[in-house]
């Protein structure tokens, strides 16, 4: 093998090391969709009339994280990780993780979905 192939073969294992080590964990997804819900529910509406907005943000968080940490189940894939949440009988992907970041993939209409029960079933509790 060349010099030139023995570098390019380094340079590939070093970036899927570093992919892999900074792929995040559980709690970086909690903390991603907590704050997530709770930057929705701050800005929703009904929450703004009813001064459910105004009770502070750390009891509404607090509440959140509480909620988030029984329903959401991460999966580490090495190069990426995906947090899901049962939904009747289906896994719904509500983040990934890449890269040190959580990105969210719902907004305010599908947590008004889980809310009113837009599936089959409710939210499933129970830990996997």
């Amino acid at each position: 093998m060349s010099n030139k192939g023995v570098l390019i073969l380094l340079v590939v294992l070093v970036a899927v090391f570093g992919v892999i080590m900074t792929c995040p964990d559980k709690s970086a997804h909690q903390n991603a969709i907590t704050d997530k819900v709770v930057n929705i529910i701050k800005n929703d509406s009904v929450a703004s009339a009813t001064g459910i907005g105004t009770l502070g943000a750390g009891v509404i968080t607090k509440f959140v994280d509480a909620a988030v940490a029984n329903v959401v189940t991460v999966n580490n894939y090495y190069i990426f990780s995906l947090g899901t949440v049962h939904y009747g009988k289906d896994k719904v992907v509500v983040s990934i993780g890449l890269l040190h970041h959580v990105f969210c993939l719902f907004d305010k209409k599908d947590m008004e979905k889980f809310d009113t029960g837009g599936g089959e079933s409710n939210i499933n509790m129970e830990e996997e």
